[in-house]
């Protein structure tokens, strides 16, 4: 999908980044998480992600409100957005 975004075969697309499961268990290794966050989301015009996925995509817990306005900025330093 990335590359088909770089060559403007595609529009840069939503992304909602599935990577944890309703019980909050991790659903994909390492190099899934890499994927979103070096190839997929820079592509996106849009990113999704719940709490337990913004708080895994940025590497830090998101338990206070505190917490999630301080990801905003971090979340939005992956690039989504800005193809």
């Amino acid at each position: 999908v990335a590359d088909r975004v770089a060559e403007g075969a595609l529009p840069p697309p939503v992304v909602d980044p599935v990577l944890v499961d309703g019980r909050g268990g991790v659903m994909f290794g390492p190099e899934v998480e890499r994927a979103y966050r070096d190839r997929l989301i820079p592509a996106a015009a849009v990113v999704t992600p719940n709490l337990a996925e913004a708080s895994l995509l940025i590497g830090r817990e998101l338990s206070r409100v505190d917490d999630v306005v301080a990801a905003a900025e971090p979340l939005a330093a992956l690039g989504a957005g800005l193809t």
